[in-house]
């Protein structure tokens, strides 16, 4: 049942590469599912690199299969049109590496962020 459900993702992905979809294959208890989806995810960022959400699943990915240091790597792909969840992803990959201060900063840039999207929505005064 693994197998057909990664080949039915990895379709799927291909057909219309949603993050979630890459995400749901990359965790799925397959044979070469994580590899599948780096491929097939490492294709699509060929043709669209500013597709910032798929990096920043790729990176959610990286960082829970404990690839802290590639998982950083992504989101400097990202740049400065970064969304929060950039930030948030920088912070737990610099907690696992043991950088502390650089997890601070970027906790301090997501949490400006955050506030930045809430007063824009007129949310907040």
């Amino acid at each position: 049942k693994t197998k057909e459900a990664r080949d039915v993702l990895e379709r799927a992905f291909k057909h219309r590469p949603e993050p979630f979809l890459y995400e749901r294959l990359a965790s799925l208890d397959a044979p070469e599912a994580f590899e599948r989806a780096e491929m097939a995810a490492a294709e699509t960022l060929e043709h669209n690199p500013h597709n910032h959400a798929l990096r920043a699943a790729r990176a959610r990915v990286l960082l829970s299969r404990g690839m802290s240091s590639k998982a950083l790597e992504e989101l400097e792909k990202i740049g400065s049109e970064a969304g929060l969840e950039k930030f948030v992803v920088e912070a737990a990959a610099h907690h696992e590496l043991g950088k502390t201060a650089r997890a601070g900063e970027a906790i301090r840039r997501a949490t400006e962020r955050g506030i930045k999207a809430v007063h824009r929505r007129g949310v907040i005064d």
